[in-house]
């Protein structure tokens, strides 16, 4: 059924109207099967409209999805209460907009101004390395550019001001090679609960569908549990990470669409045990989403050998992306150590060198 923010039709007799509440006593010739009003901060107005349970309108305030547990809405970096017209967290670029509180919301004007999402078009070469961030009002996703001259060239053109944020986003998120949005992150968030409910590691593929946003492929069950460059009894083996692991050589070539391997970290993890593993019982520090210095900028045997250049760290709360390492006299030299994530895509920090 066709369905916006305002509401879900069915023209059920195809005569290009639609029979409402005024046209019909009938509820089964109804054809608005679900209306939405709104208060100017997205709380619905109650007593007009339907608001049917079904069928579900999960995206609606503004187009945006709303959790029914909480009443809340999903903005993207943040969550929006419209019942006391706030966002739940500050914004992280409060200190651009000092005369006004960090938990407004559009600028408390919502008739007239939208609240954009942060910085949510974040621009990475496909070594990994963060190239610039576009603060727009479009989902957060991180885009990826092989040819990062015009990349580059975009995100300069956006800082001279001769295309405006949302333009210059738009043309990079309709001219990258792929991108991580809502999807893949679900994989992420999927692939960490795996991990978490075996307590050990769990590994991935990313592969681009045909929108180009990467998906992961769950590749745990094919990979030993045991020794690998550091003892663990909760790790899965990186160096056994490689081409004979549902791929061939020829599959893994310039067409094969892999570009990155993706495992994740808990309180299972060598970090957490060793620091003690009550500290880490929760999953919610951020160190845990960060890479260890050698073992994890190196890369598995399959990123090696199919020349990965950068890859996925997935927690319970957080991911980050970072440069796979180069090798350097018997170690690797880190490009960029990479940008840590929530699930929502709001960036959390940079991650420091080890």
């Amino acid at each position: 059924m066709p369905s916006d923010h305002l509401g879900i039709f069915e023209n059920k007799n195809n005569d290009g109207l639609l029979l409402t509440e005024e046209s019909t006593d009938d509820p089964d010739e109804l054809e608005v099967i679900q209306r939405l009003w709104y208060y100017p901060f997205g709380m619905h107005l109650e007593g007009i409209g339907q608001q049917l349970a079904t069928p579900a309108q999960d995206y609606r305030y503004n187009g945006k999805e709303k959790d029914e547990a909480t009443g809340l809405y999903e903005f993207g970096a943040r969550w929006q209460d419209p019942s006391i017209c706030r966002f739940t967290s500050i914004d992280r670029f409060a200190d651009k907009f000092p005369w006004q509180s960090p938990y407004a919301h559009a600028g408390n004007n919502p008739i007239a101004f939208i609240d954009v999402n942060g910085d949510s078009t974040r621009v990475y070469s496909t070594e990994g390395a963060l190239m610039g961030t576009v603060n727009d009002s479009y989902p957060n996703q991180e885009h990826f550019f092989s040819k990062t001259a015009s990349a580059g060239f975009i995100l300069g053109m956006n800082a001279a001001g001769i295309f405006d944020n949302n333009t210059a986003a738009l043309y990079l998120r309709t001219s990258s090679d792929f991108y991580v949005g809502k999807n893949t992150r679900q994989d992420l968030s999927n692939l960490s609960t795996r991990g978490i409910s075996e307590s050990t590691e769990a590994y991935a593929i990313g592969v681009p569908d045909a929108n180009r946003e990467l998906r992961l492929d769950d590749i745990s069950g094919s990979i030993p549990i045991g020794v690998g460059l550091v003892p663990c009894n909760h790790c899965r083996n990186g160096a056994s990470v490689n081409l004979s692991v549902g791929f061939s050589q020829s599959q893994i070539g310039a067409n094969s669409g892999l570009v990155t391997d993706v495992h994740t970290h808990g309180y299972y993890s060598v970090l957490a045990r060793q620091r003690g593993i009550g500290v880490y019982r929760e999953m919610d520090n951020i160190s845990l989403a960060e890479p260890s210095f050698k073992v994890d900028y190196s890369g598995s045997t399959m990123a090696k050998e199919a020349g990965f250049r950068f890859s996925l760290l997935a927690t319970r709360h957080r991911y980050t992306i970072h440069s796979l390492g180069l090798p350097w006299q018997n170690s690797y030299l880190p490009i960029n150590f990479g940008q840590t994530y929530s699930y929502n895509g709001s960036f959390l920090r940079n991650v420091p060198e080890k």
